[in-house]
C-alpha cells in the first residue's frame, strides 16, 4: 500500500487533535495515477469512515477527461457507501471548481478559495519539479 494514504490517516489524527470544528478534504486524482490497490480502497474507506463525522465537506476532483471522470467518481462512491454514514462527497471537474465549493470552509486569514490554488500550484510546482516531469496542463 503506498505510504501516502497511510500517512494522510496520520497528518488528518494529528490535525483533528487541534482543530474543534469540522474539516473538509479535497483529493485530486491526476490523469496519470492509477486506481488504488484493494489494501489502498480498504485504507481510504477506513480514513473516510473515522472521519465522516467530523467532514464539513469532501470535495474529488478528477482530471484527464470525461471518462476518468467517471470512473473515479464510481471509486469515490463505493467508497462513500462503504461508510457508516452518508459523507458529503461533492465531484469537481477541476481545482478552481473545487475551491469555490470549499470556500466557505476556508480561512479567510490564510486567502480563502484563492489562497488554497495558489498553495496547490506551488506544492504541484515543487513536486513535479522534484519527480522531473509536467504537471497536467
Amino acid at each position: 500500500m503506498p505510504l501516502g494514504i497511510l500517512e494522510l490517516g496520520q497528518l488528518a489524527e494529528s490535525f483533528m487533535r487541534e482543530e474543534r470544528g469540522p474539516i473538509s478534504s479535497l483529493a485530486i486524482i491526476e490523469p496519470f495515477a492509477t486506481p488504488p490497490s484493494q489494501p489502498a480502497r480498504k485504507e481510504l474507506s477506513r480514513f473516510y469512515r473515522e472521519f465522516a463525522p467530523r467532514m464539513g465537506a469532501a470535495v474529488v476532483v478528477a482530471e484527464g477527461g470525461s471518462f476518468r471522470a467517471a470512473f473515479v467518481r464510481g471509486v469515490g462512491i463505493t467508497l462513500s457507501t462503504l461508510a457508516p454514514r452518508s459523507l458529503p462527497f461533492t465531484f469537481a471537474s477541476n481545482v478552481k471548481e473545487a475551491a469555490t465549493v470549499l470556500a466557505p470552509h476556508l480561512s479567510h486569514l490564510a486567502g480563502g478559495s484563492a489562497g488554497l490554488q495558489s498553495a496547490l500550484a506551488d506544492l504541484r510546482g515543487a513536486t513535479y519539479a522534484r519527480a522531473g516531469r509536467p504537471g497536467p496542463v
